[in-house]
């Protein structure tokens, strides 16, 4: 018995997922081809490192693929890659195996993933104890890949190599979801389906999400939780600046209408009212979130920036320096 299993996001599937699949099942004779999806728990961490929202749960993704087996006999869904957020495939492999004992398993990759085989921490029994099909990649020569690697060469007759095939580009269909354009000739009517549900804004990263990952990668500290923030805060700013949203603060030309710029030194007694003392204190919080609390509490605050006249705002536009601010307030 021969089983092919092909890894993947499938975020979404694409016909080209299906086609890989079937393809290999056809070139080795196998007795059936496996899906094995990413796990939700290490795919919603990548979408956001790498700043695309675009996710769908295991539970969609499962539909999907078990709904296009329907009509391929030859294809199953297995399930998803175990190892959470450190999902392993070798592992996966592993449990398949002992699924089925007497079968061959063959594992599906391009030629550009090949390479990957020997940075697993289970390399020679990755390639010692599974096959794999390789589909060529322009570009990348296999033969020489080969001859440097005394394991792959040791193994050479447990690969089998295919010609080209057309690019597996689920970051495609997102790209064109989010344009607004056609993507169906690239994937299943069920995916079709599928994303008619969802509009572009229906993705996004939140910033507590944004911070979690960090945090989660063990390079978490000061530095860099500052440049997050200012990240953030730069981008509600420009936001709101121009007009894409109106904050709780109200509209930015209101705002700045409403604005006085005080260039030179001068005295405030003939402005407002003048009292008699003043209380002063110091609070660890972000400036506008304590003034949006005293509006509520009937307050009209006065926000005095005191960054640096070299680098106004502290240097927010590249998320490094100080900016220190007083709230002032009656």
């Amino acid at each position: 018995m021969k089983i092919c299993v092909l890894f993947g996001s499938f975020n979404p599937l694409t016909k080209a997922h299906v086609t890989a699949l079937k393809t290999a099942v056809d070139a080795i004779g196998a007795d059936k081809g496996l899906f094995v999806a990413t796990n939700g728990q290490y795919l919603k961490r990548k979408t956001v490192k790498i700043g695309d929202p675009f996710y769908l749960p295991e539970d969609e993704r499962k539909v999907i693929i078990e709904q296009v087996c329907e009509s391929e006999p030859n294809l199953e869904f297995w399930g998803f890659e175990l190892g959470g957020i450190n999902p392993s495939r070798f592992k996966t492999l592993c449990k398949i195996q002992k699924q089925y004992p007497d079968a061959e398993i063959y594992e599906i990759q391009g030629a550009d993933k090949v390479h990957t085989l020997l940075t697993n921490s289970y390399d020679e029994e990755y390639v010692g104890n599974f096959r794999f099909v390789i589909f060529e990649r322009n570009g990348i020569d296999l033969d020489e890949m080969f001859n440097e690697s005394p394991l792959l060469s040791q193994q050479r007759a447990s690969f089998v190599i295919l010609p080209p095939i057309d690019e597996i580009s689920s970051t495609e269909v997102r790209n064109r979801f989010y344009a607004g354009e056609d993507f169906s000739t690239l994937v299943p009517q069920v995916v079709v389906e599928a994303l008619n549900k969802y509009k572009p804004t229906d993705f996004s990263i939140s910033f507590e999400e944004r911070m979690k990952v960090t945090m989660a990668s063990g390079r978490f500290g000061r530095q860099t939780a500052r440049k997050e923030i200012y990240k953030l805060n730069t981008k509600l700013f420009h936001d709101w600046q121009n007009g894409t949203s109106d904050i709780v603060f109200g509209n930015h030309k209101a705002f700045l209408d409403g604005a006085k710029l005080y260039r030179t030194p001068c005295d405030v007694s003939d402005i407002g009212k003048v009292y008699e003392s003043t209380q002063t204190g110091c609070i660890n919080a972000d400036c506008m979130d304590i003034a949006e609390q005293l509006i509520a509490q009937g307050y009209n605050p006065a926000i005095l920036n005191l960054a640096s006249a070299k680098k106004p705002g502290g240097g927010y536009r590249d998320g490094s320096g100080a900016q220190e601010e007083s709230l002032c307030y009656r």
